[in-house]
């Protein structure tokens, strides 16, 4: 069933998606702290896969995320008031979702070895 939304919650998921955006930002500048001063030696995590394949999910997920910015964009663009999102917004923003809870248990699983 496709979801529906008018243009006013629109602007209000754009608005959360700024937020979305800006947490990333924060995301990425704390595993940088952590990856070269903060943590265990930068050669612990360079030698773990794991660490690899966190960093792919989150290259993955930003690039991604950026299809669902321009389809709001053109949502709140077009003339239209209800607008209905596309299957692709709906799956990137799933696993956007599935990628954060994955980061989150790879660091975990790093960080314990």
């Amino acid at each position: 069933m496709p979801a529906s939304i008018s243009a006013t919650q629109v602007a209000r998921v754009r608005k959360f998606d700024k937020l979305s955006g800006a947490a990333a930002g924060i995301i990425l500048l704390t595993g940088l702290a952590m990856l070269l001063w903060l943590a265990k030696p930068t050669s612990y995590y360079l030698s773990q896969p794991l660490f690899f394949f966190k960093i792919s999910i989150f290259v993955i997920a930003s690039g991604l995320i950026v299809l669902t910015k321009i389809a709001f964009k053109r949502a709140l663009q077009a003339p239209e008031t209800i607008w209905t999102a596309p299957r692709k917004v709906k799956i990137i923003l799933t696993f956007d979702l599935i990628g954060l809870f994955a980061m989150a248990t790879l660091g975990y699983l790093i960080a314990h070895q």
